[in-house]
């Protein structure tokens, strides 16, 4: 999190590193909820959904647990 300029300095102080970096978006990390139409959808219709190879799921190993942080 921060400002245009936070990130700016960021990418200033990788180059001058000689690094770049990457951006990392995938459904599961951007969150779970009624909000997320991927996710319910996947809830609804399990490796059938169309999403479903959106997201990390060991279909193999039974109950789906979800970790959570409080």
């Amino acid at each position: 999190m921060g400002s245009r300029a936070d990130f700016e300095e960021f990418v200033t102080t990788l180059r001058a590193h000689r690094m770049g970096h990457i951006a990392d978006f995938v459904p599961n990390h951007v969150g779970i909820g009624n909000e997320n139409a991927w996710w319910m959808d996947v809830l609804r219709n399990g490796r059938n959904s169309q999403y479903a190879a959106y997201f990390d799921i060991d279909w193999n190993a039974g109950k789906l647990m979800i970790p959570r942080i409080g």
